[in-house]
């Protein structure tokens, strides 16, 4: 009744633009007057704003209308664009909402907003919020993924009601980059999560047979006479820190040295050169992470390990360098003394430049990177990409073309070729070519791909992470989907196989042998109210140092639980046969990686989880090696700008010679704690603390690491 009179109320004041009835344009009112966000929607402009109804299901399955209703208000002013947005539940008791840190809202119930500002169905700014008006921002890039790490300054506040919940929401535009001073007109899209029923809504219906999905939004128009001025952004940030170490890291006898404080003053510069271009600097950046990138098993690894990027100066702009190969993987810049990059859009064309001066051990590597992206066609691109990397006796330079071809509604072909050109004092002089080839199928129940690739033997990519070369490899992928009745217990279930044949190079000619092979038919089940599971049975063969390995077989199985309002749980595991790479002999292994997450609080969260693996010599079943993780991750949130984090985290490598004798052994116990205070992506204040405990065969637990830092960000807008 409340909800009826309501819906009544406000069709009398406002427009209502029902997606599920096709009315996806929405001439956007300009009103001069903001609101104060405080997650209410109680003063008299909201009265004057289109009201967004009509939600549409499109997740487990597409076109059905939505079981909960959803209203999404929108307006403008010359500062910023506003939202309100209003969840309803027929059962608000299962809303799921915690206090909890900027970019941690999608574990809860969320409702979020797409914006396509260049309206090029290519790339949107994504902006999700709890039930609370904690924001998770990003990126959406056709063609790629959804990308969470970059942040934007966004003003939100949302409260739990008696029929759901109601978030109010600014952004201003100073935080977006557009074409111009208009008129405009944007791509949107409103959607929404509810975890207890493990469905997506959206305001414009989405087809999951079309695998565009910025092309599906609908559109705001008219916005026009926004402030767009030349404008500049100053964030000083101070660090301070004082670190002790052991004074030989590999003697854990050696004695323990600690150095003197270490103030730092850096200066970090943004200037929009226009609404569609910004120029970022930076000088003695303070590129640190507040929390470690977490310890991995690493006992039998043939690649290096991928770390995601986390260093905010890279995180802008960062998706205008994705390519089918990694060519630029910024953690390649460790220490960078100085740094500057431009980026954003000039009509079809998008652009990056960076350049950096890294701290090398060799001495100031000069880095540089361009790219280039050219819109052709319908939702298609042209792209050029050069890195280069010059320090004391050496260079590496990359230079290449990709792009992605949208040939239907439902296929893309991706391709790249590249080049690289290196002088080492060690290895000389070396040249090699790479190139890529994919043509990919989505549809609502088939998801299809086949993909070749050749990287030579003498590729180097300095910049990027390309773990192998010498490698051609064809690679299959198929998928059918099935979505079971609405309101059934099987939401979905999808067979699918994947396929890998990888040779390596002649000496004279091309193909050689054959290094690795692998057949996976694989099998995942939704079921509804969030339940998943899925396993998969692989066949491989490898060929590594002159040794076969035929006659694999790998077990994998994965699952979790739904998101209960006090914990959720889930575990992957795998076992089989595997080369044991230090000693070119069979092996066999186990890994299991269980993890827990609770919520006693709306502002208390207990992140847990263990990795563990033993790997055992097939011919005697002696212990080759053995690891343990355990890491819990603690974080009380006492308001939206203050909350403090503490992790513990306990390992153990064994290492045994032949015939099973213990050889090496190595623990830690790392303790890390932080109290930080952030007002946004930018004005931040952490304080923090950290040791590592470690023992070895002779040595008990001792104290191997000691840090206290303090950082200081403010953010200047003039």
């Amino acid at each position: 009744m409340l909800l009826t009179a309501f819906l009544i109320v406000t069709a009398e004041a406002s427009t209502r633009y029902s997606g599920r009835d096709g009315q996806l344009e929405i001439p956007v009112p300009r009103i001069g007057r903001p609101p104060k966000i405080d997650g209410r929607l109680d003063e008299d402009v909201w009265q004057q704003a289109p009201i967004l109804c009509g939600f549409t299901q499109f997740m487990p399955t597409d076109g059905v209308p939505a079981c909960e209703e959803t209203e999404a208000l929108v307006f403008y002013d010359h500062q910023a664009i506003y939202f309100g947005l209003k969840c309803y539940y027929q059962d608000p008791s299962t809303v799921k909402a915690t206090l909890t840190n900027r970019d941690e809202a999608f574990v809860d119930d969320y409702v979020g907003i797409c914006l396509d500002t260049y309206n090029d169905q290519r790339r949107a700014f994504m902006f999700v919020f709890n039930p609370l008006g904690v924001v998770g921002d990003g990126v959406r890039i056709e063609g790629g993924d959804e990308d969470y790490t970059p942040d934007f300054t966004v003003y939100s506040d949302g409260r739990l009601t008696d029929g759901g919940y109601v978030v109010e929401v600014a952004i201003p535009f100073k935080s977006l980059r557009f074409p111009g001073n208009g008129p405009m007109t944007w791509g949107l899209n409103v959607f929404r999560k509810t975890r207890s029923q493990s469905i997506r809504l959206s305001w414009a219906p989405i087809d999951r047979n079309e695998s565009n999905l910025l092309a599906q939004s609908g559109h705001l128009v008219g916005i026009r006479d926004v402030q767009h001025s030349r404008n500049i952004e100053l964030n000083p940030v101070f660090t301070g820190a004082m670190t002790g170490q052991l004074d030989d890291p590999d003697d854990l006898g050696s004695r323990f040295e600690r150095d003197s404080p270490k103030p730092e003053l850096g200066l970090n510069l943004k200037y929009l050169l226009s609404t569609n271009l910004a120029l970022d600097a930076t000088v003695n950046p303070d590129f640190s992470q507040v929390e470690a990138d977490a310890d991995v098993v690493d006992i039998n690894e043939r690649f290096a390990i991928y770390f995601s990027e986390k260093r905010p100066f890279f995180l802008e702009g960062k998706d205008i360098y994705q390519t089918p190969y990694e060519v630029f993987y910024s953690r390649r810049i460790v220490d960078p003394i100085v740094g500057a990059k431009i980026s954003g859009k000039l009509g079809p064309a998008s652009l990056g430049f960076l350049s950096a001066v890294d701290d090398d051990s060799l001495g100031n590597a000069a880095t540089n990177v361009a790219r280039l992206k050219w819109d052709v066609m319908n939702d298609s691109h042209l792209g050029f990409l050069a890195t280069d990397r010059r320090v004391t006796g050496y260079y590496n330079s990359v230079a290449g073309v990709d792009g992605i071809v949208r040939l239907t509604k439902q296929e893309t072909f991706s391709f790249q070729g590249l080049g690289s050109w290196t002088d080492d004092v060690n290895d000389g002089k070396l040249r090699d070519p790479a190139w890529f080839a994919e043509l990919n199928h989505s549809s609502r129940h088939f998801n299809i791909f086949f993909r070749m690739q050749d990287v030579f033997p003498d590729f180097r990519a300095q910049l990027g992470y390309i773990p192998r070369t010498d490698q051609v490899e064809l690679a299959g992928f198929s998928q059918y989907s099935y979505f079971g009745p609405e309101n059934g217990l099987v939401e979905s279930w999808c067979p699918a196989v994947f396929y890998k044949l990888v040779y390596n190079h002649k000496a004279t000619g091309y193909l050689d042998r054959k290094t690795d092979w692998i057949v996976s038919p694989q099998f995942n089940l939704n079921l509804r109210g969030g339940w998943e599971w899925g396993m998969s049975y692989d066949r491989l063969y490898t060929y590594y140092e002159d040794a076969a390995f035929p006659d694999q077989t790998q077990i994998y199985t994965w699952g979790c639980t739904p998101r209960w309002q006090k914990i959720q749980f889930g575990c992957l595991s795998h076992f089989g046969d595997t080369p044991i790479y230090d000693e070119v002999v069979p092996g066999k292994y186990w890994y299991a990686e269980p993890w827990v997450d609770l919520y006693p609080t709306s502002r208390l969260k207990l992140n847990m989880w263990l990795w563990a693996q033993d790997v055992t010599r097939r011919a005697d079943d002696s212990f080759f090696a053995r690891a343990r993780i355990a890491r819990v991750r603690a974080a009380y949130q006492f308001s939206r700008e203050l909350s403090f984090r503490t992790i513990v985290e306990a390992s153990r490598r064994k290492y045994y010679a032949e015939g099973g004798t213990l050889d090496e052994l190595s623990k830690n116990v790392v303790v890390d704690v932080l109290l930080k205070y952030q007002l946004d992506p930018v004005t931040i204040f952490y304080i923090g603390w950290g040791n590592v405990f470690g023992a070895d065969l002779g040595n008990d637990y001792r104290r191997t690491q000691e840090g206290v830092f303090a950082k200081a960000s403010y953010l200047w807008r003039l």
